[in-house]
């Protein structure tokens, strides 16, 4: 686990961690054309509303209700 750990991180530059976050994060965008803001954590396999908002806002620089209101 150690070895994979760090060749991901040199391929990637993030850890498995994030990378999994990030791809989450991803996936929610698309989710938030179509569902509320409440269920789409749920939907990307967060355990609470805040780590997604945490994790959105740390990704694209604001809350997922901020982002729905620009678009």
């Amino acid at each position: 686990p150690t070895y994979f750990s760090a060749m991901f991180k040199k391929a990637f530059y993030m850890t498995v961690p994030q990378y999994v976050n990030a791809v989450r994060i991803q996936k929610s965008l698309s989710l938030l054309k179509t569902h509320n803001v409440s269920s789409v954590y749920f939907l990307c396999g967060f355990n609470n509303p805040q780590q997604f908002f945490l994790h959105f806002k740390k990704i694209h620089g604001c809350t997922p209700y901020e982002y729905v209101k620009r678009k």
